[in-house]
């Protein structure tokens, strides 16, 4: 049998919490996440709305972004592979050790 759930974070949850805060009008979308191995996840984002500059001071500001790689630049929209830190894994961590799947994730930051 299988469960759905249709789970909403405040933004103050977010693990891009403080990316989102950095940016104006900003949107993220979660294209998958991927367990690298035992002990990480890479979760697959897209963000559209800055310009790439931006995005990336604000990814390295951010303290829950542990490291980020752009993967795909279509101009007004970017793929990044991310690792976060830890206490945003262990939620994460959570879903993949469960099999669970993320079928949809969506997030907007309007200035």
């Amino acid at each position: 049998m299988a469960t759905i759930a249709d789970v909403v974070l405040p933004a103050e949850e977010f693990a891009l919490q403080d990316t989102s805060q950095a940016l104006d009008s900003v949107e993220f979308q979660a294209e998958r996440v991927v367990a690298s191995n035992a002990d990480r996840v890479m979760p697959y984002v897209w963000i559209v709305g800055s310009e790439r500059d931006t995005i990336e001071d604000a990814l390295d500001a951010d303290p829950n972004v542990e490291n980020f790689a752009l993967v795909t630049d279509l101009g007004s929209q970017r793929l990044y592979s991310m690792e976060w830190v830890d206490r945003i894994e262990t939620l994460v961590r959570v879903i993949v050790d469960e099999q669970a799947v993320i079928l949809a994730a969506h997030g907007t930051n309007e200035a």
